[in-house]
């Protein structure tokens, strides 16, 4: 395809160039402009070398420009006395009277290349009979994403990444998380993570310490819910304040709401509500609940869908400046000897962009659940014990985050192997020929009241038969190995299943 505004483009970018040589200021009047859209190599660089001595505080004329250059060993590069030859020729470039417009008509027309190329890949991708229609969204919606990035991406020297961004984003939470990161909140359906949303938010809206331990910095909050009906979320907000000893009227200003059950959006339609909103207006943003801000036909367990999700999430919290949390469920079956980034339903993906993964797992004791965390500019929190106190988790320190539901203990592993191992003695022995109880017990060297349990577990499991008999007239139960054992498990499961079978 000819470009037929290559050479006027040329002329352009030079005139830029020599522009921004002697101030280079009127392009902050063109925020979404980036030397990246100027395609004449000597030009970009003269343009990024000027913009970063002006943000580094330095003079900015075209001796400075070429002795930074020079420095940086990109006229070294470019065939050094040639390229300086160039910078000077480009003083005899007519100044343009307007480098603002012309600032934007590079931008727009760098936007343009962009987008035809982008048309042409979707448009082969298109005609393509292998491609779905899901794929061919997938292709849409990576296709806008990397229209953002051409645009947004800029390189960064190591150095000028240090000096630039010295300190951490403020945090909203300490030990947790910061102004712009996003959250996770998991756990199981009905266990109360809407709730534990709610104390984090009014926390976090009056400055009080999360859970009693964990500073916050005091900020507005905005709830999006979109499960409720305003008259339960109105109850429930209402509980929580009381219960925290606040009134309602007390987060006029601080606590916003909108209430999306029954006109749910999706993650696209939640961007462009949040695009209205000013930089900085909120500390945290809550999505409750996470899985109905998924586009129609886009499944939680692709990796790739859910990665282009939370590339739509962060480019919300960099916009906002928020953080923002997403409400969760965990997968179903028991999530005790999963590890914290494991929890939760869905593709991998969900956990890894996330910069804060918090989960809740019920604790042994009834209506208690272990707190646990994944951070990415924290040191990673201990776990901590929470006991349901309607309306709030409350922190109970005299819960033991080890003992969670479901998960088997030490001392449990050691108690099975010892178990397995008896049997398997007892098995042996039987291979001998039937014996009693009395017998076994003399063959293997098992105590009366062990022995009793684990040929118990062996009859119920259908690994040994019981039969009963008379042995110098007295009656008596004889084991013997029952031949169609069923197979196809392992012992140490059906010990801990109670239905005991091995592959003999």
């Amino acid at each position: 395809m000819i470009d037929v505004h290559l050479q006027a483009a040329d002329s352009w970018e030079l005139a830029l160039a020599s522009a921004a040589m002697l101030d280079p200021s009127f392009l902050d009047q063109v925020p979404d402009f980036s030397a990246n859209d100027i395609r004449n190599e000597l030009a970009a660089l003269i343009v990024a070398t000027a913009q970063r001595l002006r943000r580094d505080g330095l003079p900015v004329d075209m001796y400075s420009v070429v002795k930074e250059l020079d420095r940086g060993g990109a006229l070294a590069e470019r065939s050094g006395d040639d390229a300086v030859s160039r910078i000077l020729a480009l003083a005899q470039v007519p100044f343009t009277s307007d480098p603002v417009g012309l600032a934007r008509q590079i931008h727009q027309e760098a936007q343009r290349r962009r987008l035809v190329l982008t048309l042409e890949m979707l448009r082969t991708a298109a005609t393509d009979p292998t491609f779905t229609t899901n794929a061919l969204t997938r292709q849409l919606i990576d296709a806008a994403d990397g229209l953002q990035v051409a645009t947004d991406t800029e390189f960064l020297d190591s150095v000028d990444l240090i000096e630039q961004y010295p300190d951490l984003r403020d945090p909203v939470v300490e030990g947790f998380f910061r102004r712009g990161e996003t959250i996770n909140i998991i756990a199981k359906s009905k266990i109360g993570k809407s709730w534990f949303g709610y104390g984090l938010g009014f926390s976090i809206a009056f400055g009080r310490d999360w859970l009693g331990r964990f500073r916050t910095q005091r900020g507005r909050v905005l709830l999006l819910d979109n499960e409720l009906h305003r008259e339960t979320l109105s109850s429930r907000l209402s509980a929580v304040m009381y219960a925290m000893g606040l009134r309602h009227h007390d987060s006029r200003g601080w606590f916003d709401v909108i209430a999306l059950r029954g006109r749910s959006r999706d993650i696209h339609a939640i961007g462009r509500i949040l695009q209205r909103i000013p930089r900085d207006k909120y500390s945290l943003i809550i999505v409750d609940a996470f899985y109905r801000l998924l586009p129609d036909g886009t499944s939680e367990n692709d990796n790739a869908q859910m990665t282009a999700v939370y590339n739509a999430v962060d480019r919300y919290g960099d916009q906002t400046g928020a953080a923002i949390s997403l409400i969760h469920h965990a997968t179903k079956g028991g999530q005790s000897d999963k590890d914290v980034t494991d929890v939760g339903s869905g593709a991998g993906a969900i956990s890894r962009a996330a910069d804060t993964h918090l989960i809740l797992r019920p604790h042994e004791e009834p209506d208690s659940v272990v707190l646990a965390a994944k951070t990415r500019s924290w040191r990673e929190p201990t776990p901590m014990g929470l006991r349901w106190e309607f309306p709030m988790w409350m922190p109970d320190d005299n819960l033991d985050p080890e003992l969670l539901k479901g998960r088997r203990m030490p001392g449990d592993e050691r108690k099975q192997a010892a178990d397995k191992s008896d049997c398997d003695k007892i098995l042996n022995a039987l291979k001998a020929g039937p014996a009693s109880g009395r017998k076994l017990r003399s063959t293997v060297g098992i105590g009366r009241e062990k022995l009793e349990r684990l040929v118990g577990l062996m009859v119920h499991g259908k690994q040994i038969l019981p039969k009963e008999e008379t042995v110098k007239g007295n009656p008596c139960v004889v084991y013997s190995i029952n031949p169609d054992a069923p197979k196809g498990k392992r012992l140490g499961d059906c010990l801990q299943a109670g239905d005991l079978h091995d592959d003999i």
